[in-house]
């Protein structure tokens, strides 16, 4: 711990600092490599960007003392940047907006993931080559839809989504790393993700406008009913920000394990005798989820290996953090991605290893953080958990994945680490 007596300008730098670019070369470069190399440096460390200077937070016990504290510490540069770009409220690390279809029982929103996880099952019959990524978007999109829009979103809508995503999550990256001056300048790319931005709050409100599909229960009306105040923009945000939710979080959670699983045939095995004994046959229904031992594990792996990379917070004030006094308007960098790679933290850190969450194997200094903590933890993290399980039950009870012919993986770090160029063979058990 760093003595009462510190100042911000005693705290180390980060390596690889230069001229005018600080470090965010490095960052562009490689991210996570630069994120994960930090806790070397100490639990507090300089990082410079170009017009801003800011602090990397590596000690998990900092990070739990920032998110105990709302007072002291909002949202930082990179969550209100793709807040005001995607129109929404931003949320938590892999967050759920706290609305009527965040509790499964309330919604049916395990229904609508097992029958959007089973329509893709069957898609899949003897698949070659499956763009995996893009069909979790599909999975967690054909949900929402089900269980919230009621047969509003079109396959053009659903198209239109995953051409506009890729801009507006680059948008939140690019305007974190440049100066402002730099960052708002009229630049074809600068207009690109303004408009990815625009294009979907309209599709949005255009889907809202719509009609349910016929025979469909209509949880939007029933939602705009019981809205005490607010109206359609708030309503916008709340779809938005689930869309968000659930493509950078849910689907990259069940591509990352469906890719885990394609490496490991004795562990696919495992779940799969699990699915055997605990369904018999049957779906993954809400009351069985908890006899899932051995899957829970290996998502709970996934959630720490493929942690969410960073997160920024800002002093609202001036305040005292590991014994150093920070200025009101400090952005300090908080890395779950990170704190998850520490050796001091986890034993061998960069092997996937399901079985470390075996009784006594968890960490016990907080060290997990795939949903954030304190008073900034996600609100829906055992939703998260819920409708992963219910979704590999419906996709891998019939079917086993195994890596496509010539297929290379690129770990792509944007707000979520998702897993860019997954193809995976799909044949029956």
């Amino acid at each position: 711990m760093l003595a009462s007596t510190s100042a911000i300008e005693d705290l180390p730098t980060a390596p690889g600092r230069l001229p005018g670019l600080g470090h965010a070369a490095a960052l562009l470069r490689s991210r996570l490599r630069f994120l994960d190399s930090l806790h070397r440096c100490g639990p507090l460390v300089r990082v410079d960007l170009p017009g801003l200077r800011c602090w990397a937070v590596t000690s998990p016990e900092l990070v739990h003392e920032i998110a105990a504290d709302a007072d002291s510490f909002g949202r930082g540069v990179s969550l209100a940047e793709e807040e005001r770009v995607a129109g929404r409220r931003a949320t938590a690390v892999h967050g759920r907006t706290r609305t009527a279809w965040s509790d499964p029982a309330a919604s049916g929103w395990l229904d609508a993931v097992r029958e959007a996880g089973a329509d893709i099952a069957r898609r899949w019959a003897d698949a070659p080559r499956v763009d995996v990524l893009r069909a979790m978007d599909e999975l967690v999109l054909s949900a929402i839809d089900r269980a919230v829009l009621a047969g509003r979103l079109g396959q053009r809508d659903t198209a239109e989504i995953h051409r506009l995503l890729p801009d507006i999550r680059r948008d939140a990256v690019l305007r974190t790393l440049l100066p402002e001056g730099l960052a708002r300048l009229p630049t074809a790319t600068h207009r690109r993700v303004a408009r990815a931005g625009r294009d979907l709050q309209s599709l949005v409100d255009d889907v809202l406008c719509r009609a349910p599909a016929r025979g469909s229960a209509d949880p939007i009306a029933a939602l705009t009913r019981g809205r005490a105040r607010g109206g359609p923009a708030d309503l916008r945000r709340d779809i938005v920000d689930t869309v968000f939710a659930t493509t950078s979080g849910t689907a990259a959670t069940l591509a990352w394990t469906l890719h885990e699983l394609a490496r490991r045939p004795e562990l696919q095995d495992r779940l799969h005798r699990e699915l055997d004994e605990v369904l018999d046959g049957g779906p993954a229904t809400a009351d069985v989820l908890d006899s899932l031992v051995r899957t829970r594990r290996i998502l709970t792996e996934v959630l720490r290996l493929y942690a969410v990379p960073l997160v920024a917070r800002r002093c609202r004030r001036e305040v005292v953090l590991g014994g150093v006094r920070f200025p009101e308007g400090s952005e300090l960098l908080c890395s779950p991605h990170a704190v998850h790679r520490d050796p001091e933290h986890y034993l061998r850190p960069d092997l996937f290893d399901p079985d470390r969450w075996l009784a006594g194997g968890a960490p016990v200094d907080g060290a997990f953080l795939p949903f954030g903590t304190g008073g900034q933890r996600c609100s829906g993290d055992q939703v998260v958990y819920r409708e992963c399980l219910v979704a590999l039950a419906a996709l891998l009870a019939r079917r086993r994945v195994v890596p496509a012919a010539g297929a290379r993986v690129r770990t792509t770090a944007g707000g979520s680490v998702v897993p860019s160029g997954l193809r995976l063979a799909v044949l029956p058990r």
